[in-house]
Parts: C-alpha cells; sequence; structure tokens
C-alpha cells in the first residue's frame, strides 16, 4: 500500500471524526482546509483544517475533530484566511499537531498541504456490528423515526456512510444520526437508542 495519497483522490469520500463522527462529504480540496458538506434540507457548509488529519483509509478520510468542533469552530459560509489556520499547523517542524480540541498529538508530512497519510482500514461503529439493527437501510428512508422514549422525531430522509439523516416535522430540524444509534425497525417505524433530550446533539 501506497504511504500517502494525493487530496484531490478523496472528493466525494466521506469524512469521519473522533468517535466516528460524521464530519460530512468531502466536496472540493482548499490550500490548508477541506471543504465537507452535511444536509439535505439545510445544507451546512465545514472548512476542516487539513493539518488535523489523521489518515485515509482507502475508504474514509479521518481527522482529529469533535462533531463539538465542526459545529462550533468550522462551520462557515466563506474560506477561512490562511492566518486563521496557520495555528493549527506546527508540522512544518514539529511534524505534530493537535486537535481543535486539545487531543492527542499527530504526526504529519511536512508537506501535508499537497498528500494524505495512508493508515490502516478503519471500520465504523456501523460496520463493526455484527447484528445490524437495519438489514438494508434503503428500506428505511422515507419511515418515520421514534426516540427511546417513544417521541416522533420525523421522518429519514437520506442514508450515508454511517449514518441516517432525519427531518423533522414541517422541516424545521435536521439530524445526522449514527447508525449505532439505530436500536430497530419494525417495517414501518424507525426507533432510536437515543432520548428525545439527547436530539440536539445531532441536529445540524
Amino acid at each position: 500500500m501506497e504511504s500517502y495519497i494525493n487530496w484531490d483522490k478523496v472528493i466525494k469520500k466521506e469524512a469521519r471524526g473522533i468517535n466516528d463522527d460524521d464530519l460530512g462529504e468531502i466536496q472540493s480540496i482548499g490550500p490548508n482546509y477541506v471543504i465537507t458538506m452535511k444536509g439535505i434540507a439545510h445544507k451546512k457548509t465545514y472548512y476542516i483544517p487539513k493539518y488535523l488529519v489523521k489518515g485515509y483509509d482507502g475508504h474514509n478520510l479521518w481527522f482529529k475533530v469533535t462533531k463539538k468542533d465542526l459545529r462550533n469552530t468550522f462551520t462557515r459560509n466563506t474560506p477561512p484566511t490562511p492566518e486563521e489556520y496557520n495555528k493549527y499547523n506546527s508540522g512544518a517542524v514539529s511534524q505534530t499537531t493537535s486537535s481543535a480540541s486539545g487531543q492527542e498529538a499527530i504526526s504529519v508530512p511536512t508537506d501535508l498541504e499537497n498528500r494524505i497519510p495512508m493508515i490502516e482500514r478503519k471500520m465504523t461503529v456501523a460496520e463493526r456490528d455484527n447484528e445490524p439493527a437495519v438489514l438494508n437501510w434503503d428500506n428505511i428512508v422515507n419511515k418515520s423515526v421514534r426516540t427511546k422514549d417513544n417521541e416522533p422525531i420525523g421522518d429519514v430522509v437520506a442514508v450515508t456512510s454511517g449514518s441516517i439523516v432525519v427531518t423533522s416535522i414541517g422541516a424545521r430540524n435536521e439530524y445526522y444520526i449514527p447508525q449505532s444509534y439505530v436500536q430497530r425497525y419494525d417495517g414501518s417505524e424507525v426507533f432510536l437508542k437515543l432520548p428525545l433530550a439527547a436530539m440536539d446533539d445531532y441536529k445540524i
């Protein structure tokens, strides 16, 4: 396996973060950032620093970024200036950098702006589950969803790599929910392992 891959090879791949967080689909590559997008009814655009990448496993691009980082730090409508994202780049000297939330350091190549380290294939939570809650995820599109406390929250509008996209009644809110939090599908409704109180964590 090659040690590195060019950034343009990961366009349209899924970006994943710490704890298997869904960071969206990669749309394009900037000089020091990766542009990802999430959402069906309400699209959100994110500019993630290249310097926080962990590597590409041939399927997903992994970052040392949490969903909180994504929502609070990297949600933007315009590209960042080089100065804004240079703070994440200590790689040119030390070849290490840290996540936006101050988590573990990562080794990066000095020319990270041009290439990505290849890493061992990393299974998502949904892929590691030997007995999936849903055998065919396409079957749940347009089905209604209930929380662990039996509260209706909306309908499944799409299934992405490792997540389901749920739009609330009236399309007021949109949620990206990891497939690992789907408890079961009874043929007409999807039931989550999450209570209603936890849904704000997955709102985009």
